[in-house]
């Protein structure tokens, strides 16, 4: 399917390098990867990996011939992993606020999850394709004096981006931890950030640090040895945990917040009392 849609595509722009590699790359697609949607999706260590080999023999093989087919399944799959990234991410946030997870309780509140995390992607995804793709074709065109001003407004546009980004990084830890609604997690998240940021660069520093750098460990065994299945396991346990801190971090720091806030508005109307 996805062949098809670069050839159309080779034949307008003309054949290129790139062109190649991602026709390449559409034939070794494997769309149960999907499933793991980051950063709202259970951990997998094979998301990133098409392994030739298994340590029970070849992998399973289901080719898609269909647009319509491979369409369906590449939205209902995504679907589903953000219904099971909720559950997941809404375990790991009544653990850290109740000190036990209620299955119950995430059942009932499920479909809101869902509902506004689903949101969430549909509002930033867009955006940040609108300000990247200029600049990933900048080989695959002439350049003009147009093209120097899309770029450099590109540019701008992803620098503003990445600040909203950044800026928005609790949004998922209000409507999962607090049980927010998406506008009132977002706006809480922008303040959070300001009130915190050098804090929470650091939090994030740590967290893609530490997992770029074991994934590296859990990815050195072979496809077709056991010991990958420990780096799964591992992988699974050490994503976990560094989720689970970035929710205690993000309750920590609200906590602190709306007390200090609390402190300065009992400062204010007892002065203006005084007054």
């Amino acid at each position: 399917m996805v062949e098809r849609a670069l050839g159309g595509l080779s034949a307008t722009i003309g054949d290129n390098q790139a062109i190649e590699l991602m026709r390449q790359a559409a034939g070794e697609l494997n769309f149960f990867s999907t499933i793991s949607v980051t950063p709202f999706g259970v951990p997998n260590l094979m998301a990133v990996r098409l392994p030739d080999s298994t340590p029970l023999g070849p992998p399973a093989v289901y080719p898609i011939s269909g647009e319509l087919v491979g369409l369906a399944l590449l939205l209902g799959l995504t679907l589903a992993g953000l219904l099971v990234g909720g559950a997941y991410l809404g375990l790991i946030a009544q653990q850290v606020r109740d000190g036990a997870p209620s299955l119950r309780r995430l059942l009932s509140i499920l479909p809101r999850y869902w509902v506004s995390i689903l949101v969430l992607m549909i509002v930033l995804l867009p955006a940040g394709a609108v300000t990247a793709v200029p600049l990933l074709v900048v080989d695959t065109v002439p350049w003009s004096l147009w093209m120097l001003l899309v770029i450099a407004v590109s540019l701008v546009g992803f620098m503003l981006f990445t600040w909203l980004l950044f800026h928005l990084v609790f949004t998922a830890h209000g409507i999962l931890l607090s049980e927010q609604r998406l506008l009132t997690a977002a706006w809480n998240s922008l303040r959070l950030v300001a009130f915190s940021s050098f804090s929470t660069m650091g939090l994030l520093a740590l967290v893609v640090g530490i997992n770029a750098g074991l994934n590296f460990v859990w990815g050195l065994p072979s496809d077709d040895s056991w010991m990958l299945l420990v780096g799964i396991v591992g992988h699974a346990v050490i994503n976990s945990g560094l989720v689970a801190a970035t929710f205690v971090f993000y309750q920590d720091r609200y906590r602190y917040w709306k007390e200090l806030r609390a402190y300065f508005a009992r400062l204010s109307e007892s002065e203006s009392l005084e007054s």
